[in-house]
């Protein structure tokens, strides 16, 4: 079950960071300018939250979960290869929306499977399992080095047409995985004991602090992804190869993290390594900010910033299904998601596509330190959640 998750966890990462990871070739193909190229990354992030929210709580009503991830991915993969042969931006934009929405219930389900299926002792770690080897190996650490590679070649069409492969082999593997694992039985969830709805999610005060942590690292993914590499290449002056060298060691150090941070939560305790990710990235984000392009500790910032990463199973997952309503894990979990997506991934690249337009292109990697500095800020207002931690 976890590979099969992890893997179509990374394909919906590849198909996210498509359109960030060909930025430059995408401006230049359709002259964009720094606010269309973060519409397209708000309007996925929108598409992403309005399904991920609503759509996950119809599949986890009504629908079985591998099958609608299956059709799910099958979906991302028709509209990554419609942006291939996109000739404008409205067109991308709308198979952006279209992946978007693809895309958004694939967390939550796949969170909520793995919480109905682990002990509290191991919770977190196998949420950090998902996140690390399918956001971070595949989507954030072979995808730049692909993406940019096919794109560097044969241009900004290539690589959509490489991941809507991914995305279709993954629905694939998940279809026919699922029945040959005997994995495709009715979902299970335990039966609501509160408050039903969304207002008893809501009313637990961890997962509305989840919700801001979640809109403001959220905001700082998407702001890093879509415009770190358009400011490395255009500001700082670094070659593709370079630029792909750092984002591909940001997202190992992602990975990392997402698999150290949980299991550290596991341990000793949600709240202690949720700050510490923050704390540490944000520290590392302003010494990107700062250093000159010539300076050798340059790239190791670059890597160091994707610390942060792990953050994301502690406070989109692990705490969240500790917190909601039981019967409502995935729901809570699309909550928090979704207010993310819609506060973070829709507002934080319009804001900094903006600034980089008005102000230079340095103003937008400093849109994503203060949203990752801020998050470290709020996460010390979070109540310690995990079951073995509050027993001692």
């Amino acid at each position: 079950m976890l590979v099969l998750l992890s893997l179509n966890f990374g394909a919906v990462f590849v198909s996210r960071n498509a359109a960030g990871l060909t930025g430059p070739y995408l401006k230049h193909a359709l002259d964009l300018d720094n606010t269309e190229l973060g519409a397209l990354s708000a309007g996925y992030g929108l598409a992403w939250a309005v399904v991920g929210y609503f759509g996950t709580t119809l599949i986890e009503r009504r629908m079985n979960t591998w099958t609608a991830l299956a059709a799910l991915a099958m979906l991302d993969a028709a509209s990554l290869f419609g942006t291939a042969v996109a000739t404008s931006f409205w067109a991308v934009m709308v198979f952006r929306l279209v992946a978007g929405g693809a895309g958004g219930p694939a967390m939550p389900l796949s969170a909520a499977r793995i919480a109905r299926g682990s002990s509290p002792r191991n919770r977190g770690q196998r949420m950090g399992v998902i996140q690390a080897f399918g956001g971070g190996l595949i989507g954030a650490i072979l995808a730049p080095l692909c993406l940019i590679g096919l794109a560097d070649a044969w241009g900004w069409r290539v690589p959509f047409a490489a991941a809507g492969v991914i995305c279709a082999a993954a629905g694939g593997l998940l279809w026919f995985g699922a029945r040959a694992l005997a994995l495709d039985v009715p979902d299970t969830a335990p039966s609501a004991t509160g408050t039903s709805g969304t207002a008893g999610v809501q009313s637990r005060r961890n997962v509305v602090l989840c919700c801001i942590v979640s809109a403001l690292m959220v905001g700082w993914l998407v702001v890093t992804t879509t415009f770190l590499p358009t400011f490395l290449v255009g500001t700082l002056g670094w070659s593709f190869s370079r630029t792909a060298l750092a984002m591909s060691g940001f997202g190992f150090t992602s990975m990392m993290s997402a698999v150290v941070a949980p299991l550290i939560s596991d341990r000793v305790g949600r709240r202690p390594a949720l700050v510490g990710c923050t704390l540490v990235g944000g520290i590392t984000a302003v010494g990107v900010c700062l250093l000159r392009s010539d300076s050798p500790q340059l790239l190791g910032m670059v890597a160091g910033v994707g610390i942060a990463g792990g953050a994301f199973p502690i406070f989109m997952a692990a705490i969240p299904a500790e917190s909601a309503v039981a019967g409502r894990v995935a729901a809570g979990i699309a909550l928090v998601q979704g207010v993310g997506e819609v506060l973070g991934g829709v507002a934080a690249p319009l804001i900094a596509g903006y600034a980089g337009d008005q102000l230079g292109a340095r103003a937008m990697v400093w849109v994503a330190t203060v949203c990752v500095c801020a998050a470290a800020l709020v996460s010390c207002l979070v109540l310690e959640t995990n079951p073995p931690r509050l027993r001692l």
